[in-house]
C-alpha cells in the first residue's frame, strides 16, 4: 500500500509540473477536481460517487 501511495503522490507532483502549477496538487484537489468535471459533462452523481470509492451517495452530494 505504501508503494501505491508514493507512487501515486510522485504522479500528483510530475502532472503539477506538466501543467506549470508552482504548488503540489494535494489528492483532495485532484479528487474533487476529477468529480467536478464529470458533473459538468453530466455523469450521474451515483456514478461519481462510485469512482470515487463512496459507499454512501451522500458524501458526494456534499
Amino acid at each position: 500500500m505504501k508503494k501505491t501511495l508514493q507512487k501515486y503522490y510522485w504522479n500528483l507532483k510530475e502532472f503539477a509540473k506538466i501543467v506549470n502549477n508552482q504548488k503540489s496538487i494535494s489528492s483532495y484537489v485532484a479528487c474533487h477536481s476529477f468529480a467536478n468535471r464529470l458533473k459538468q459533462k453530466g455523469i450521474p452523481i451515483y456514478i461519481i460517487s462510485k469512482s470515487l470509492g463512496h459507499k454512501n451517495l451522500a458524501i458526494a452530494q456534499v
